[in-house]
């Protein structure tokens, strides 16, 4: 997201649009930030590590509807 050179308040205008759309339209967004306040906000958080993505990360307050489906 083209934020790190915008003061705090635009950023987050900027961020609150982008979620809108992505909510409004059942779309996905990958997000890359060195803010770990953002990324905690997102339902998923991929890490690179080595230049590889090993795993996905889930926020423990934010579940996802995946989290809803029935297993099995």
């Amino acid at each position: 997201m083209p934020t790190g050179s915008l003061d705090t308040a635009t950023a987050e205008t900027v961020f609150a649009l982008l979620m809108d759309v992505v909510h409004s339209t059942g779309t996905a967004a990958l997000i890359p930030t060195h803010d770990p306040n953002l990324a905690q906000r997102k339902d998923r958080v991929p890490r690179l590590e080595r230049g590889q993505l090993p795993a996905v990360a889930r926020p423990a307050l934010q579940p996802s509807s995946m989290d809803l489906l029935p297993s099995g």
